[in-house]
């Protein structure tokens, strides 16, 4: 089928004028294809009448859909991102518009455009609150502001930009201490907006990719090796010659506090959080930015290497429902029209459909670096249910040879915490009337589902008791 999808796609360019014209890079699907057609025809028609403010947006998705830099519009959004730029980001908007400003610049020439991306850096991380989020004021940090402040950093630092790592990991941290229990965020968590939402379930998600891709590396970093050798515990396959890790870290001499298992536990609960409440509100009377959700988990779910959503793959899933949030003219015109535009609502339709977050991955470390096993979520092979990480921890870990375990302290402590946030996340979805429920374990012991939870926990802190006193002995102590 893979074979036959690659015959079949140069006919694209020749099957429908409209899509060859419109869309210079293919999604892989021609209804997307067409439309983003169509969504570039309309960016096009609105030349000259494009407020300032949406200019650089507009750029950004007219290159994401292949378009030349040098075409009008794109030039008019670089100038307006350098001319913003030189004169200071500022008005409640500073945080977006530095964000998609350096999306952009990065995006035509990072070589050229490093002295303004060292600028949007420099200003970004001036406005960073000291509880580590951002936005337009100097208090009540705003989930979605600080999704473009991390974009910007993330830009900025891809064309060689100097950063603080330390302003990554706050922000790492405050998204961790300003989440809701079930796993989304609010608006402004601090506590003028804490209603949890799609938006701000995958903004929140986003952000936390960005900093776990800048302080950990991509989440699919496998070790170096001669020959490839079979995975433990379920978490990687070995792929041929990979990089060492530091050739793939943004900061190679920085030692976050933060562990690699904490920000994906996290992140894995924001996708929990969207899963059990599909489809997504599609209307501007339901949610205030419609669109903005696609694009927020387009990032976020390239940035993770998701594979399924409802047991679906997220992509065509979320991308069949964006086809229907279309006006006749196949414009994406249900924003509301206070805060937001048609321009707008189009230009992330485009970048949603263009995957355009895992292009700019594929440029940074390489094509194809989504594992098999963990579902590809650009639709190469159909995939049933996959097993949770749970599953596959159990499962590896009853044919584990414990004479060939080669992982590192570090290396096993980011699994064990992984392994307690799933099980942490599967005890969050209990309801009150559930933790009563008996069951019986393998050997025939009853249990409840609030003492099965109580055993669990006082296992791993009887085991540290037991290797304490295994280390005393070895030293001598006992």
């Amino acid at each position: 089928m893979r074979i036959l999808l690659l015959l079949l796609l140069p006919c694209l360019f020749v099957l429908g004028d409209s899509v060859a014209k419109g869309a210079a890079k293919t999604t892989g699907f021609p209804r997307y294809d067409q439309a983003v057609a169509n969504a570039v025809s309309y960016l096009r028609s609105q030349a000259g009448k494009i407020p300032e403010r949406e200019t650089s947006l507009v750029a950004y998705a007219m290159v994401k859909a292949g378009e030349p830099a040098d075409d009008p519009l794109v030039q008019d959004g670089i100038r307006h991102a350098l001319e913003r730029t030189e004169q200071g980001h500022s008005g409640y908007d500073h945080l977006y518009l530095s964000g998609v400003d350096a999306l952009l610049l990065a995006e035509v020439n990072p070589e050229a455009n490093k002295a303004a991306l060292q600028k949007i850096a420099n200003y970004v991380s001036s406005r960073q609150h000291t509880s580590g989020g951002w936005s337009e004021s100097t208090n009540n940090a705003d989930t979605s502001m600080s999704q473009y402040a991390m974009l910007a950093l993330w830009a900025a630092k891809g064309a060689g930009a100097t950063i603080a790592p330390e302003v990554i990991e706050r922000n790492i941290g405050w998204h961790l201490d300003n989440g809701t229990r079930d796993g989304s965020w609010g608006y402004r968590p601090e506590g003028a907006n804490l209603t949890p939402t799609h938006n701000m379930a995958m903004a929140g998600a986003a952000s936390m990719g960005i900093g776990r891709l800048l302080l950990h590396g991509p989440k699919s970093r496998a070790k170096k090796s001669e020959a490839p050798v079979e995975k433990k515990l379920g978490v990687l396959d070995k792929v041929e010659a990979e990089e060492d890790e530091g050739a793939q870290l943004v900061f190679p001499d920085y030692r976050p506090r933060i562990p690699a298992a904490t920000v994906d536990a996290r992140i894995t609960r924001a996708f929990n959080w969207i899963e059990p409440r599909f489809p997504p509100p599609q209307r501007d009377n339901e949610v205030l930015f419609p669109y903005y959700f696609f694009y927020a988990l387009e990032r976020a779910a390239a940035l993770y290497e998701l594979g399924d959503v409802n047991g679906k793959n997220w992509y065509e899933t979320y991308g069949d429902i964006l086809l229907t949030m279309r006006s006749p003219e196949g414009i994406f015109d249900r924003d509301s029209k206070q805060h937001s535009s048609t321009t707008i609502g189009t230009a992330f339709a485009i970048l949603y459909f263009m995957k355009s977050t895992q292009q700019t991955l594929d440029k940074q470390y390489g094509i194809g670096r989504q594992r098999g096993t963990r579902g590809n979520p650009f639709g190469d092979k159909e995939v049933k249910r996959e097993p949770t990480e749970l599953d596959l921890l159990l499962g590896e870990m009853e044919k584990l040879d414990v004479t060939v375990i080669d992982e590192s302290p570090i290396e096993v402590a980011d699994d064990i915490m992984t392994s307690a946030a799933i099980f942490a996340d599967l005890y969050e979805t209990v309801r009150p009337e559930q933790w009563q429920r008996p069951g019986m374990r393998s050997d025939g012991s009853p249990f409840t589902v609030e003492s099965f939870g109580r055993y669990f926990l006082h296992d791993p802190i009887h085991h540290v008791v037991d290797v304490r006193r295994g280390l005393d002995a070895l030293n001598g102590r006992s």
